[in-house]
C-alpha cells in the first residue's frame, strides 16, 4: 500500500486536496493507467510465487510423509489428506484473481451475467476454501456427519436427494480407513 501511495503522490498531477470530497475507492483515486498495470503485475507475481510455494511445499511434505511412514495405508491416508489441503490452498490462491477477473469482465458482459459471475466466484473461490476443512472433517466425524448432511440437504429428509457430486467425492475420499 505504501508503494501505491508513493506512486500516487509522484505520478498523479492532481493536488491531494482534491481527494478530500471524493468517494474513497481504488477506482476513483488511482485513475492513471499505470496503477492498473501495476495492480495486474503485482497480482500475477503474487499468484505465480505463491503457486510455486504451494507446489514445492506439497512435494516436500509428500516426500517426508513417504519416507517417515513404514505403513503403506498410513502413507496413503496422509497423501490424501495433504492433497485435500493442497486443493484448499489452490482455491484460496485463486481468490487473489477474483478482482482481476471481475475488472476484466466489467463492461464486457451484461449486468445480470456480471452479477451471476461475481456471485459464483464469491461462493467458489472465497467461501468454499474457508469452509472446506470444516466440511471434510465434519464428514469424517460420525457424530457430526448426520447433522451436517441434514443441513446440506436443507432440512429435507429425502434419502434419495443427493447434495452434489462434489460432496459425494469429498465424502468418498474422506472415508478411507
Amino acid at each position: 500500500m505504501l508503494v501505491r501511495v508513493l506512486m500516487l503522490m509522484v505520478l498523479d498531477p492532481r493536488p491531494l486536496g482534491l481527494f478530500i470530497g471524493m468517494t474513497c475507492s481504488k477506482e476513483v483515486i488511482f485513475q492513471l493507467k499505470i496503477f492498473s498495470e501495476f495492480e495486474s503485475g503485482f497480482v500475477c507475481a503474487e499468484f505465480v510465487s505463491v503457486g510455486l510455494i504451494i507446489i514445492c511445499s506439497y512435494v516436500g511434505v509428500i516426500i517426508a510423509a513417504k519416507s517417515a511412514s513404514t505403513d503403506k495405508a498410513s502413507a496413503n491416508k496422509a497423501r490424501k489428506t495433504v492433497l485435500l489441503h493442497m486443493i484448499q490452498l489452490c482455491l484460496s490462491l485463486c481468490s487473489t484473481l477474483v478482482n482481476t477477473i471481475l475488472t476484466g469482465l466489467n463492461g464486457k458482459v451484461d449486468r445480470l451475467t456480471f452479477i451471476h459471475i461475481r456471485f459464483a466466484l464469491f461462493v467458489c473461490l472465497i467461501n468454499l476454501p474457508r469452509c472446506l476443512s470444516c466440511l471434510i472433517y465434519g464428514l469424517k466425524d460420525q457424530i457430526i456427519r448426520p447433522i451436517l448432511m441434514r443441513h446440506l440437504r436443507l432440512g429435507l429428509n429425502l434419502p434419495h436427494l443427493q447434495v452434489s457430486y462434489l460432496l459425494l467425492v469429498v465424502q468418498r475420499v474422506t472415508d478411507y480407513p
